[in-house]
């Protein structure tokens, strides 16, 4: 027994790294397979046959799958594929295929009949599982959380990390997939895509995002509009030309992406380390509160950078209101969307939607400054 186990296990996680499953799902996924091919055995050292000891391993392993995927946030059919490898049938299937090609009818009736029994087991016992989860979502309401106020890392912890190129510039979007993806450019051979994520606010708004992703990140996971999705990546900045004047548009670049299948919850955490490329501009809103324009510049690689448009409030304005050109600052907040009136020269307007990050803490690191001589953009 301890030795099939251990082959369950093993067969699992080598299905998982050809799934390109990553991290420690590759060992959720055999401890998975183990434990449903434990369970299969146990179950048939006390039943005869094999239609109820695979339908309960069918189960147990449909289960587990579902677990797991709301543990990590990730679809449950990559840990239900790799955790099921053992229960195929494929000592029945081959000897059934065996017996046909070597015309011994019986053979091919007695393995074939244990290989249409196997698998009519397996697939009752998922969809029993996949109907008893639709029925719980369908029935029971969807837990909604709103963070999108909430700093999930103290600046402390992310400075110690911020060698890391990645780290100076971080975004972690939490929302809902409001529009079709729609094809953006290729670099190398590898296109991009982009949609609009739509983030709820506390006070019920929605910010209705820009994200652009790579071809890699959806092939195996496509994306539909409504879907619940977690992404992880960096606000990326460039310029295009309309009507021969240059536009900024600002754009979340997701690294990675995770569907949310039950749970509905919003988060919206911006991190920021950059240079202030340009004076601040404190201005009064129509309501009378203190607000602070920023222009932040965050390296990259390559010798790149972003030019990412800030906005502060109250305290936070009167502060970066004294801050000068090449101070390097330490920013928390989210990113958001609002529509304003553009107004022209010959008396026309035009409603068009600016993208920046909100500030909700803000702190200047006094040792470090830009170099003067280096040109802003």
């Amino acid at each position: 027994m301890i030795t099939q186990v251990a082959m369950a296990l093993f067969g699992s996680i080598g299905f998982a790294i050809f799934l390109k499953m990553k991290g420690k799902q590759i060992l959720l996924a055999g401890i998975g397979g183990a434990a449903t091919w434990l369970v299969y055995l146990l179950c048939q050292e006390q039943i005869e046959g094999y239609f109820i000891p695979y339908f309960i391993a069918s189960l147990f392993v449909a289960v587990y799958a579902e677990i797991m995927a709301r543990v990590n946030r990730a679809p449950a059919t990559i840990f239900l594929t790799a955790a099921a490898v053992p229960l195929i049938p494929g000592g029945s299937l081959y000897y059934t295929m065996a017996g046909l090609v070597n015309r011994d009818q019986e053979q091919f009736a007695q393995n074939g009949e244990n290989a249409l029994t196997m698998a009519l087991a397996i697939a009752l016992g998922f969809v029993f599982i996949a109907l008893m989860t639709k029925y719980y979502r369908n029935n029971f309401p969807k837990k909604i959380i709103n963070c999108t106020n909430a700093s999930f890392f103290g600046r402390e912890s992310m400075k110690n990390t911020a060698d890391n190129i990645y780290e100076t510039n971080k975004i972690t979007a939490c929302g809902q997939i409001k529009s079709p993806l729609q094809f953006s450019h290729k670099t190398y051979g590898e296109a991009f895509y982009t949609f609009e994520l739509g983030i709820e606010r506390r006070s019920g708004y929605v910010d209705e995002i820009n994200v652009m992703i790579s071809e890699r990140l959806i092939y195996e996971t496509p994306l539909q509009v409504g879907d619940f999705v977690e992404i992880t990546g960096q606000i990326r900045t460039y310029n295009e030309t309309v009507e021969g004047r240059n536009k900024l548009n600002v754009v979340v670049f997701a690294r990675e992406i995770i569907i949310n299948e039950d749970m509905v919850y919003y988060e919206n955490y911006v991190y920021l380390e950059g240079f202030l490329c340009k004076p601040p501009i404190k201005r009064t809103s129509p309501l009378g509160r203190d607000i602070c324009d920023l222009m932040i510049a965050v390296n990259r690689m390559y010798n790149k950078s972003d030019y990412i448009p800030c906005i502060a409030w109250g305290r936070n304005a009167n502060y970066a209101e004294t801050l000068g050109v090449g101070t390097k600052i330490f920013i928390e907040g989210r990113i958001q969307s609002r529509e304003y009136k553009k107004k022209f020269e010959d008396g026309t307007s035009e409603v068009r939607k600016a993208f920046e990050v909100s500030i909700l803490k803000l702190e200047e690191d006094a040792d470090e400054q830009w170099d003067e001589e280096e040109p802003f953009e």
